[in-house]
Protein backbone atom coordinates (compact mmCIF):
# COMPACT_ATOMS: atom_id res chain seq x y z
CA UNK A 1 0.00 0.00 0.00
CA UNK A 2 0.78 3.45 -1.41
CA UNK A 3 1.43 6.45 1.66
CA UNK A 4 0.66 9.85 1.63
CA UNK A 5 1.96 12.82 3.66
CA UNK A 6 -0.52 15.78 4.04
CA UNK A 7 0.64 19.17 5.42
CA UNK A 8 -2.19 21.22 6.73
CA UNK A 9 -2.15 25.04 8.54
CA UNK A 10 -5.43 26.06 8.14
CA UNK A 11 -9.52 24.51 8.94
CA UNK A 12 -10.21 24.67 4.91
CA UNK A 13 -6.73 22.74 3.80
CA UNK A 14 -7.86 20.07 6.61
CA UNK A 15 -11.26 19.91 4.72
CA UNK A 16 -9.86 19.49 1.68
CA UNK A 17 -7.29 17.16 2.41
CA UNK A 18 -9.90 14.85 4.05
CA UNK A 19 -11.55 15.11 0.64
CA UNK A 20 -8.58 13.98 -1.28
CA UNK A 21 -8.12 11.02 0.76
CA UNK A 22 -11.56 9.75 1.11
CA UNK A 23 -11.57 10.00 -2.87
CA UNK A 24 -8.28 8.64 -3.26
CA UNK A 25 -8.14 5.56 -0.35
CA UNK A 26 -5.75 3.38 -2.85
CA UNK A 27 -3.13 5.53 -0.40
CA UNK A 28 -2.69 5.05 3.54
CA UNK A 29 -2.23 8.92 4.39
CA UNK A 30 -0.60 10.67 7.79
CA UNK A 31 -1.69 14.61 8.42
CA UNK A 32 0.69 17.39 9.68
CA UNK A 33 -1.56 20.05 11.15
CA UNK A 34 0.53 23.06 12.52
CA UNK A 35 -0.67 25.34 15.53
CA UNK A 36 -0.59 28.42 12.64
CA UNK A 37 -4.08 27.33 12.87
CA UNK A 38 -6.00 28.55 16.21
CA UNK A 39 -6.50 25.69 18.40
CA UNK A 40 -4.78 22.95 16.49
CA UNK A 41 -4.45 20.49 19.44
CA UNK A 42 -8.38 20.60 19.86
CA UNK A 43 -8.67 19.83 15.89
CA UNK A 44 -6.34 17.04 16.11
CA UNK A 45 -8.23 15.61 19.30
CA UNK A 46 -11.38 15.15 17.01
CA UNK A 47 -9.52 14.27 13.79
CA UNK A 48 -7.85 11.71 15.19
CA UNK A 49 -11.43 9.94 15.81
CA UNK A 50 -12.78 10.16 11.62
CA UNK A 51 -10.53 6.97 10.63
CA UNK A 52 -9.09 9.11 7.03
CA UNK A 53 -5.53 9.04 8.68
CA UNK A 54 -3.47 7.00 10.31
CA UNK A 55 -1.66 9.06 12.01
CA UNK A 56 -2.62 12.90 12.90
CA UNK A 57 0.10 14.61 14.05
CA UNK A 58 0.84 18.49 15.46
CA UNK A 59 3.49 20.62 14.64
CA UNK A 60 4.51 23.46 16.72
CA UNK A 61 6.16 26.36 14.41
CA UNK A 62 9.15 27.90 15.68
CA UNK A 63 7.81 31.32 17.06
CA UNK A 64 11.21 33.44 16.41
CA UNK A 65 13.52 33.98 13.68
CA UNK A 66 16.36 32.22 14.89
CA UNK A 67 14.64 29.04 16.09
CA UNK A 68 13.03 28.88 12.73
CA UNK A 69 16.77 28.87 11.13
CA UNK A 70 17.65 26.43 13.90
CA UNK A 71 14.90 24.24 12.68
CA UNK A 72 15.66 24.48 8.52
CA UNK A 73 19.20 23.25 9.39
CA UNK A 74 19.09 20.67 12.00
CA UNK A 75 15.16 19.57 11.32
CA UNK A 76 15.08 17.98 15.13
CA UNK A 77 11.46 18.76 15.71
CA UNK A 78 10.01 17.17 12.54
CA UNK A 79 12.26 14.34 12.60
CA UNK A 80 10.92 13.54 15.96
CA UNK A 81 7.50 14.05 14.87
CA UNK A 82 7.35 12.15 11.74
CA UNK A 83 6.12 8.73 11.58
CA UNK A 84 9.92 6.30 10.51
CA UNK A 85 7.88 5.00 7.35
CA UNK A 86 8.24 5.39 3.47
CA UNK A 87 5.97 8.12 2.19
CA UNK A 88 5.38 8.03 -1.66
CA UNK A 89 4.06 11.44 -1.98
CA UNK A 90 4.23 14.66 -0.11
CA UNK A 91 0.95 17.40 -0.50
CA UNK A 92 0.91 20.78 0.38
CA UNK A 93 -1.66 23.50 -0.09
CA UNK A 94 -0.40 25.24 -3.64
CA UNK A 95 -0.32 29.02 -2.40
CA UNK A 96 1.64 27.87 0.96
CA UNK A 97 4.85 26.63 -0.93
CA UNK A 98 6.99 28.52 0.85
CA UNK A 99 6.31 27.50 4.18
CA UNK A 100 8.81 26.41 5.76
CA UNK A 101 7.85 23.36 7.09
CA UNK A 102 6.75 21.65 3.87
CA UNK A 103 10.45 22.07 2.74
CA UNK A 104 11.63 20.46 5.66
CA UNK A 105 9.24 17.23 5.25
CA UNK A 106 10.05 17.45 2.00
CA UNK A 107 13.20 16.77 2.01
CA UNK A 108 13.51 14.28 4.75
CA UNK A 109 10.69 12.23 2.92
CA UNK A 110 12.66 13.10 -0.52
CA UNK A 111 16.01 11.15 1.63
CA UNK A 112 14.00 7.74 2.02
CA UNK A 113 12.47 8.17 -1.21
CA UNK A 114 14.05 9.09 -4.09
CA UNK A 115 10.80 8.65 -6.27
CA UNK A 116 8.72 11.43 -3.78
CA UNK A 117 6.08 12.80 -5.81
CA UNK A 118 5.26 16.52 -4.43
CA UNK A 119 1.08 17.24 -5.28
CA UNK A 120 -0.07 20.89 -4.35
CA UNK A 121 -4.08 21.10 -3.21
CA UNK A 122 -6.54 23.68 -3.55
CA UNK A 123 -7.85 25.81 -1.00
CA UNK A 124 -9.22 28.24 -2.55
CA UNK A 125 -9.16 31.55 -4.65
CA UNK A 126 -5.43 32.38 -3.20
CA UNK A 127 -4.66 29.32 -5.31
CA UNK A 128 -6.09 30.26 -8.27
CA UNK A 129 -4.87 33.78 -9.59
CA UNK A 130 -1.52 34.56 -10.94
CA UNK A 131 0.03 35.63 -8.41
CA UNK A 132 -0.08 33.22 -5.90
CA UNK A 133 0.21 30.52 -8.19
CA UNK A 134 4.24 30.49 -8.24
CA UNK A 135 4.66 31.22 -4.58
CA UNK A 136 8.69 29.48 -4.46
CA UNK A 137 9.44 32.90 -6.54
CA UNK A 138 8.64 34.99 -4.04
CA UNK A 139 10.91 33.64 -1.10
CA UNK A 140 12.50 36.55 0.80
CA UNK A 141 15.89 37.01 0.55
CA UNK A 142 17.32 35.30 3.97
CA UNK A 143 15.47 32.24 2.81
CA UNK A 144 16.86 32.34 -0.96
CA UNK A 145 20.18 32.42 1.38
CA UNK A 146 19.16 29.44 4.27
CA UNK A 147 18.06 27.47 0.97
CA UNK A 148 21.54 28.03 -1.11
CA UNK A 149 23.86 27.37 2.10
CA UNK A 150 21.76 24.37 2.82
CA UNK A 151 22.07 22.68 -0.55
CA UNK A 152 26.27 23.21 -0.54
CA UNK A 153 26.34 21.97 3.31
CA UNK A 154 23.73 19.51 4.07
CA UNK A 155 22.54 18.42 0.32
CA UNK A 156 19.12 19.51 0.79
CA UNK A 157 16.36 19.64 -1.45
CA UNK A 158 14.13 22.21 -1.89
CA UNK A 159 9.88 22.23 -3.37
CA UNK A 160 10.78 23.87 -7.22
CA UNK A 161 7.72 22.14 -8.71
CA UNK A 162 4.57 20.07 -8.55
CA UNK A 163 4.29 16.81 -10.08
CA UNK A 164 -0.03 16.94 -9.34
CA UNK A 165 -2.93 19.56 -8.61
CA UNK A 166 -5.71 18.59 -6.97
CA UNK A 167 -7.97 21.06 -7.71
CA UNK A 168 -11.96 21.76 -7.09
CA UNK A 169 -12.14 24.27 -10.75
CA UNK A 170 -9.32 23.99 -13.24
CA UNK A 171 -11.03 25.84 -15.37
CA UNK A 172 -10.89 29.00 -13.37
CA UNK A 173 -6.68 29.03 -12.88
CA UNK A 174 -4.82 31.83 -13.98
CA UNK A 175 -1.47 30.84 -13.95
CA UNK A 176 0.30 28.55 -15.95
CA UNK A 177 0.31 25.18 -15.33
CA UNK A 178 2.89 22.35 -16.55
CA UNK A 179 1.75 19.43 -14.55
CA UNK A 180 -0.68 16.92 -14.17
CA UNK A 181 -4.26 18.58 -12.38
CA UNK A 182 -6.34 16.17 -10.96
CA UNK A 183 -10.35 17.42 -11.20
CA UNK A 184 -11.71 16.89 -7.01
CA UNK A 185 -15.15 18.87 -7.74
CA UNK A 186 -18.34 16.37 -7.68
CA UNK A 187 -20.68 18.68 -10.26
CA UNK A 188 -20.99 21.10 -7.47
CA UNK A 189 -21.79 18.91 -4.48
CA UNK A 190 -18.65 17.75 -3.35
CA UNK A 191 -19.59 15.68 -0.42
CA UNK A 192 -21.52 12.62 -0.31
CA UNK A 193 -23.11 11.88 3.61
CA UNK A 194 -20.37 9.94 4.17
CA UNK A 195 -17.72 12.64 4.02
CA UNK A 196 -20.32 15.21 5.46
CA UNK A 197 -20.46 13.43 8.44
CA UNK A 198 -16.70 12.89 9.08
CA UNK A 199 -16.00 16.65 8.55
CA UNK A 200 -18.85 17.36 10.59
CA UNK A 201 -16.82 15.12 13.30
CA UNK A 202 -14.18 16.49 12.65
CA UNK A 203 -14.72 19.91 13.51
CA UNK A 204 -17.32 18.98 16.33
CA UNK A 205 -19.99 20.53 14.35
CA UNK A 206 -23.83 19.61 15.19
CA UNK A 207 -25.89 20.85 13.29
CA UNK A 208 -29.20 21.93 16.06
CA UNK A 209 -26.30 23.87 17.71
CA UNK A 210 -25.39 25.58 15.01
CA UNK A 211 -27.83 26.94 13.11
CA UNK A 212 -27.66 30.68 12.31
CA UNK A 213 -30.47 32.63 11.89
CA UNK A 214 -29.37 36.05 10.83
CA UNK A 215 -30.19 37.57 7.51
CA UNK A 216 -26.86 38.92 7.08
CA UNK A 217 -23.00 37.55 7.86
CA UNK A 218 -20.37 40.50 7.80
CA UNK A 219 -17.10 38.37 7.36
CA UNK A 220 -14.35 40.17 9.22
CA UNK A 221 -10.40 40.15 7.76
CA UNK A 222 -6.91 40.15 9.30
CA UNK A 223 -6.16 43.18 7.61
CA UNK A 224 -6.06 44.86 11.64
CA UNK A 225 -3.69 42.30 13.23
CA UNK A 226 -1.38 42.35 9.89
CA UNK A 227 -1.40 46.17 8.71
CA UNK A 228 -2.48 47.48 11.99
CA UNK A 229 -5.26 49.57 10.22
CA UNK A 230 -8.78 49.06 8.75
CA UNK A 231 -12.16 50.83 8.88
CA UNK A 232 -14.26 48.16 8.78
CA UNK A 233 -15.93 48.72 11.96
CA UNK A 234 -17.09 51.83 10.06
CA UNK A 235 -18.40 50.00 6.96
CA UNK A 236 -20.14 47.59 9.56
CA UNK A 237 -22.19 50.82 11.17
CA UNK A 238 -23.09 52.38 7.54
CA UNK A 239 -24.34 48.38 6.19
CA UNK A 240 -26.76 48.65 9.95
CA UNK A 241 -27.89 51.60 9.07
CA UNK A 242 -29.69 50.08 6.56
CA UNK A 243 -30.90 46.51 7.75
CA UNK A 244 -30.61 47.01 11.03
CA UNK A 245 -28.28 45.86 13.30
CA UNK A 246 -29.99 43.85 15.00
CA UNK A 247 -29.92 41.84 11.77
CA UNK A 248 -26.00 41.51 11.32
CA UNK A 249 -24.29 38.51 12.81
CA UNK A 250 -20.29 39.16 12.65
CA UNK A 251 -18.19 36.30 11.74
CA UNK A 252 -14.60 37.04 13.23
CA UNK A 253 -11.28 36.38 11.38
CA UNK A 254 -9.51 33.32 13.70
CA UNK A 255 -6.38 35.61 13.91
CA UNK A 256 -7.64 38.73 15.04
CA UNK A 257 -7.47 38.76 19.11
CA UNK A 258 -10.20 41.32 20.14
CA UNK A 259 -13.79 41.19 19.58
CA UNK A 260 -13.91 44.40 18.47
CA UNK A 261 -17.78 43.84 17.19
CA UNK A 262 -18.85 42.43 20.56
CA UNK A 263 -17.88 45.68 22.15
CA UNK A 264 -19.98 47.68 20.14
CA UNK A 265 -23.08 45.87 20.34
CA UNK A 266 -22.83 43.38 17.36
CA UNK A 267 -23.59 39.63 17.90
CA UNK A 268 -20.28 37.57 16.84
CA UNK A 269 -20.03 33.61 16.17
CA UNK A 270 -18.00 32.38 19.46
CA UNK A 271 -17.03 29.90 18.15
CA UNK A 272 -13.76 30.09 16.28
CA UNK A 273 -12.90 26.72 15.51
CA UNK A 274 -15.63 25.96 12.97
CA UNK A 275 -14.42 27.30 9.54
CA UNK A 276 -17.67 28.88 8.05
CA UNK A 277 -17.75 26.42 4.80
CA UNK A 278 -19.08 23.97 7.01
CA UNK A 279 -21.81 26.20 8.32
CA UNK A 280 -22.45 26.24 4.45
CA UNK A 281 -22.24 22.62 4.30
CA UNK A 282 -25.14 21.89 6.83
CA UNK A 283 -28.53 21.42 4.61
CA UNK A 284 -30.72 22.62 7.77
CA UNK A 285 -28.80 26.26 7.82
CA UNK A 286 -31.56 28.81 6.85
CA UNK A 287 -30.45 31.44 3.63
CA UNK A 288 -28.04 34.53 4.26
CA UNK A 289 -26.24 37.35 2.71
CA UNK A 290 -22.77 37.48 3.07
CA UNK A 291 -21.21 40.37 2.80
CA UNK A 292 -17.35 40.72 2.67
CA UNK A 293 -14.10 43.21 1.27
CA UNK A 294 -12.76 39.70 -0.14
CA UNK A 295 -12.91 37.02 2.71
CA UNK A 296 -11.94 33.30 1.21
CA UNK A 297 -14.62 31.77 3.93
CA UNK A 298 -17.26 33.90 2.27
CA UNK A 299 -16.00 32.29 -1.58
CA UNK A 300 -14.51 28.86 -0.73
CA UNK A 301 -17.91 27.50 -0.23
CA UNK A 302 -19.18 27.26 -3.33
CA UNK A 303 -15.92 24.96 -4.27
CA UNK A 304 -17.70 22.29 -2.04
CA UNK A 305 -21.45 22.67 -2.39
CA UNK A 306 -23.71 24.33 -4.84
CA UNK A 307 -25.71 25.87 -2.39
CA UNK A 308 -26.92 29.45 -2.87
CA UNK A 309 -26.07 32.16 -0.85
CA UNK A 310 -25.86 35.63 -1.53
CA UNK A 311 -22.71 37.30 -1.85
CA UNK A 312 -21.64 41.08 -1.43
CA UNK A 313 -17.92 41.47 -1.76
CA UNK A 314 -16.75 45.21 -0.83
CA UNK A 315 -13.57 45.50 -2.42
CA UNK A 316 -14.44 47.43 -5.28
CA UNK A 317 -16.61 49.54 -3.23
CA UNK A 318 -14.09 50.22 -0.55
CA UNK A 319 -10.60 49.83 -2.57
CA UNK A 320 -9.50 53.63 -1.51
CA UNK A 321 -9.62 52.42 2.29
CA UNK A 322 -7.22 51.32 4.72
CA UNK A 323 -7.20 47.32 3.62
CA UNK A 324 -4.93 45.26 2.08
CA UNK A 325 -5.79 46.14 -1.86
CA UNK A 326 -5.65 43.28 -4.16
CA UNK A 327 -3.45 42.80 -7.31
CA UNK A 328 -4.59 43.18 -10.27
CA UNK A 329 -4.49 39.46 -11.22
CA UNK A 330 -6.17 38.58 -7.84
CA UNK A 331 -9.09 41.28 -9.08
CA UNK A 332 -9.17 39.23 -12.38
CA UNK A 333 -10.20 36.13 -10.97
CA UNK A 334 -12.62 37.95 -8.97
CA UNK A 335 -14.51 39.65 -11.81
CA UNK A 336 -14.50 35.55 -13.26
CA UNK A 337 -15.76 34.50 -10.36
CA UNK A 338 -18.55 37.35 -9.70
CA UNK A 339 -19.38 36.48 -13.76
CA UNK A 340 -19.55 32.83 -12.90
CA UNK A 341 -21.83 33.01 -10.39
CA UNK A 342 -23.57 36.07 -11.39
CA UNK A 343 -26.66 35.60 -10.24
CA UNK A 344 -25.45 35.33 -6.55
CA UNK A 345 -22.54 37.36 -6.11
CA UNK A 346 -22.87 41.10 -6.30
CA UNK A 347 -20.02 43.48 -6.67
CA UNK A 348 -20.64 46.92 -5.69
CA UNK A 349 -19.00 50.31 -7.25
CA UNK A 350 -19.88 52.38 -4.21
CA UNK A 351 -21.95 52.80 -1.34
CA UNK A 352 -24.91 54.52 -3.35
CA UNK A 353 -24.62 51.13 -5.19
CA UNK A 354 -24.53 48.70 -2.16
CA UNK A 355 -27.14 50.82 -0.01
CA UNK A 356 -29.35 50.06 -3.49
CA UNK A 357 -28.91 46.62 -3.18
CA UNK A 358 -29.39 46.02 0.30
CA UNK A 359 -32.58 48.33 0.81
CA UNK A 360 -33.94 46.38 -2.40
CA UNK A 361 -33.23 42.94 -0.43
CA UNK A 362 -35.06 44.51 2.31
CA UNK A 363 -38.05 45.60 0.74
CA UNK A 364 -38.54 41.94 -0.55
Amino acid sequence: MKKSLYIANTPFQIITSILIQESFPEYEADIIVTNLMRNADVVISKLKNIGTFDNVLLYSVPQSKNDMAIELIKQDTIKHILPDTTHNRILVCMSCLTIDINHICYDILLRRNKNLQICGYDEGYSSYSESFFHPENKLSGIHKGINALSRVLFHRKFLQKFDYLFVYMPEMIKGKVDCQVIDISCNGDVLDNSRRKKIFEAFGYVSEENIISDKYIFFEECFLEDLKKNDDIAIVEKIGQIVGKENILIKRHPRNKENRFQKIGYNTILNQEIPWEIYELDEKQPQHTLITFSSGAAINFRFLTSRKEKTVLLYKCYENTNFSLMSEDTQNWFLSYANRYQKDVYLPLNENDLEFYLSKKEDK
